[in-house]
């Protein structure tokens, strides 16, 4: 696991769904991503991956726009419109992930308000109180 909250909320390791045609390709970024303690689901086109997504979250999925059964430019703009926060275009460098992974903790950020509220139930909390725990948390993943 990448850390806890200090109320006690666990945060799980971030899942990837990888979709890659070329298997060298998909080899060389499942490996990298798994040495950044990432857990990736590999699928080869663009029909698995919807057929995935609809069963199934993912923190991010990673597609390869030059399958011939995905029109990468559609997708993005369906998936912006569908709510997701950013689009890390191919090819990326590993660390660009953390542009990824900074968005989706202000995201947990916001869903982890309710849980602190509820564990301080009757308490009278300031901004000032909630800040360091929620926000400014330096064990947050």
């Amino acid at each position: 696991m990448r850390g806890a909250t200090t109320f006690d909320v666990e945060e799980e390791t971030m899942e990837l769904l990888l979709v890659e045609g070329e298997p060298r390709v998909a080899s060389f970024h499942r490996q990298g991503l798994e040495e950044e303690d990432y857990r990736v689901r590999r699928v080869t086109g663009g029909r698995q991956a919807r057929d995935l997504l609809r069963e199934h979250t993912f923190d991010l999925p990673l597609l390869d726009g030059r399958l011939p059964d995905l029109d990468a430019v559609e997708d993005r703009i369906r998936g912006l419109r569908a709510g997701a926060d950013a689009y890390l275009p191919r090819p990326f460098a590993f660390d660009e992930l953390a542009r990824i992974e900074a968005l989706l903790r202000r995201t947990r950020a916001q869903f982890d308000l309710p849980s602190y509220f509820m564990a301080r139930k009757g308490q009278v909390l300031s901004r000032i109180d909630i800040h360091p725990d929620v926000w400014d948390n330096p064990d947050r993943p």
